[in-house]
């Protein structure tokens, strides 16, 4: 088994445990996972090694997760914008 192979075998749990307690749904979790090694495995020559290995991959997957909701938060907004918007209701701005 490569290098790679082996952080993903050892860092894969915490990773997915970690981005299920932010999303609570499995689905996601796993979208997330997928993107936090890829991220790393794109990224892996700007790993300083100032903190070990774990502690950067949770960091991105906390920061993907945080996206996440950043996003459908903006998403639910604008279509709630709309929807308001409508129905004769001006929306504030």
């Amino acid at each position: 088994m490569g290098e790679w192979e082996n952080i993903v075998t050892q860092h894969g749990n915490n990773i997915m445990r970690l981005a299920y307690f932010y999303l609570k749904d499995r689905a996601l979790a796993e979208d997330i996972m997928q993107e936090v090694f890829l991220r790393a495995y794109q990224k892996i020559g700007t790993f300083r090694g100032d903190s070990n290995m774990e502690n950067w991959l949770l960091r991105i997957t906390a920061n993907l997760c945080k996206d996440h909701f950043r996003s459908w938060f903006w998403r639910r907004k604008a279509c709630n914008r709309r929807k308001l918007s409508g129905n004769g209701w001006k929306f504030p701005r």
